[in-house]
């Protein structure tokens, strides 16, 4: 066979892949939703602050006409101790026994939003009983604004009035930006939706009408907010197994547009994004705190330093932190750009050559990919 005729052939092949991708029934169904506007968005409230606390609120209060009773805390809860970010370590007397069984008396907890508290402020969702306090600190769009964390710890220090346990709780749809305050423990909104909203859905008590609550606020999750970034994957499950299907097609496509293909790994049986951050390789010890990128763009040479702030590694440029190497080569740039690619030249504490960027973080991906099939 000549090679234009392997060409055709392969190209065939393509085609038919790409037109068994289209009519593939679970592709069909995520394009459906992504078409479909949802309720929050109809009511323009898709992304206020306010109205998402104000769902929770719905979700987590015992007493609500969500009508699940304590399942909802105790599966928030959960999602706290197990799941979340403990800067300090565990300091909790709370364990999956404590929170299943009625110690805390979490049937009598009572929530209120926008809870005044002077001069402290007004804690977005708050939650009580005689044995347990639940103070949470929700963030959308913005970063904390001052020093509210600091402010609540205080007024959980200064009004406990017994032996009552208080949880403090960071809720934010970005982990690369920690609460102020390391007493607080952080969630992010997807895991608010796979451990606490999706549960939900499939309680046998939950009514239809709820369940269409439920299902909407989910979708309103996965649209973008500020930045073109989402909340929550509502259907991380199924984009998954689309992609295990036709990691060949969408790999090409990838690589055409981006030059670059997704990876996918698996950890304890459960396929995940691999979603690459500066943390990653410093902790394989292929970067280093201290490490520079230089790069020169438009006859200007540009330097950045690897650093640790609040537990969060980051960027040092011109006295900002970035929390990426694409983040901070958008602002050099003032477009959309590839970090990891913008990036070349990678230096030591003593400016010592380490090496391309792009060629470590293949090495950190490659290292995954062998330990992952030992």
């Amino acid at each position: 066979m000549s090679i234009e005729g392997m060409h055709s052939e392969k190209s065939i092949i393509f085609v038919r892949r790409i037109n068994q991708l289209l009519q593939d029934e679970r592709f069909l169904q995520l394009q459906s939703s992504q078409s479909t506007s949802n309720l929050f968005e109809i009511v323009a409230a898709s992304h206020l602050e306010m109205w998402h606390s104000a769902f929770i609120k719905w979700i987590l209060d015992p007493h609500s006409s969500l009508q699940l009773g304590a399942y909802p805390i105790k599966r928030f809860l959960y999602t706290v101790i197990y799941e979340g970010t403990h800067f300090e370590g565990p300091s909790l007397d709370m364990d999956l026994a404590k929170i299943e069984s009625n110690f805390f008396n979490l049937n009598l907890l009572e929530f209120e939003n926008e809870f005044g508290v002077k001069p402290y402020g007004r804690i977005d969702i708050f939650g009580k009983n005689k044995d347990l306090r639940i103070i949470i600190e929700n963030k959308i769009n913005s970063q904390e604004n001052y020093d509210q964390t600091l402010k609540y710890y205080s007024f959980s220090q200064e009004t406990k009035e017994g032996n009552e346990l208080d949880v403090l709780v960071y809720l934010s749809p970005d982990n690369q930006k920690p609460p102020k305050c390391k007493k607080f423990i952080q969630i992010n909104y997807q895991q608010l939706s796979d451990y606490v909203l999706k549960p939900c859905l499939y309680h046998p008590n939950l009514t239809d009408e709820n369940r269409y609550l439920i299902e909407e606020y989910l979708s309103n999750l996965a649209s973008p907010i500020r930045g073109g970034n989402v909340l929550a994957l509502q259907h991380k499950e199924l984009c998954i197994q689309i992609y295990e299907e036709y990691e060949d097609v969408l790999n090409e496509i990838f690589l055409s547009v981006r030059g670059e293909v997704p990876r996918l790994i698996k950890k304890r049986g459960i396929s995940k994004n691999f979603n690459m951050k500066l943390e990653d390789l410093v902790n394989s010890e292929i970067l280093s705190l201290g490490d520079k990128f230089k790069n020169t763009y438009k006859g200007n040479t540009y330097e950045t330093t690897i650093v640790q702030e609040d537990n969060t590694v980051q960027l040092l440029y011109e006295g900002k932190l970035y929390s990426s190497p694409s983040a901070l080569s958008d602002f050099i740039t003032q477009s959309n750009t590839n970090g990891w690619e913008f990036w070349k030249d990678v230096l030591d504490v003593n400016g010592d050559y380490k090496g391309n960027l792009k060629e470590l973080r293949n090495e950190f991906i490659t290292a995954c990919d062998i330990n992952q099939n030992e």
